[in-house]
């Protein structure tokens, strides 16, 4: 019984190629872009994993007014006011957005304005 499929598989091989060609093209390149997404996911995970990983925050910069000598007269003052020396630099930050939008339709009631509230976290 398995030699006469296989032999039947053969002969459908055989008298139609082309077609047996594209479904061996299709189902290799169904195969390498599943391999490749999945690779690419795998890596950049790894790579971001070890990026946030390895930052050491008792390692930041440390603030020096010499780093400022170069900047203009306006900015110096600044940086003066609001560090001291010795203080240690922030190396990374979170920010957050917090807004409402008012708008009001033509197909609305009586003019009646609808808020929105809009968050966006960087």
């Amino acid at each position: 019984m398995l030699r006469e499929t296989l032999a039947m598989a053969f002969d459908s091989v055989r008298s139609h190629k082309f077609r047996s060609v594209l479904t061996v093209l299709g189902i290799g390149s169904a195969g390498a872009l599943f391999y490749g997404g999945w690779h690419w996911r795998a890596t950049t995970a790894e790579t971001v994993y070890q990026l946030v990983t390895s930052r050491d925050p008792s390692a930041g910069a440390i603030y020096d007014e010499a780093e400022i000598a170069g900047l203009p007269a306006p900015v110096q003052r600044y940086f003066r006011l609001v560090l001291r020396p010795g203080q240690p630099l922030a190396s990374r930050q979170a920010l957050m957005k917090r807004t409402a939008i008012r708008y009001s339709s033509r197909f609305s009631r009586g003019g009646k304005c609808t808020t929105v509230l809009l968050e966006a976290q960087v």
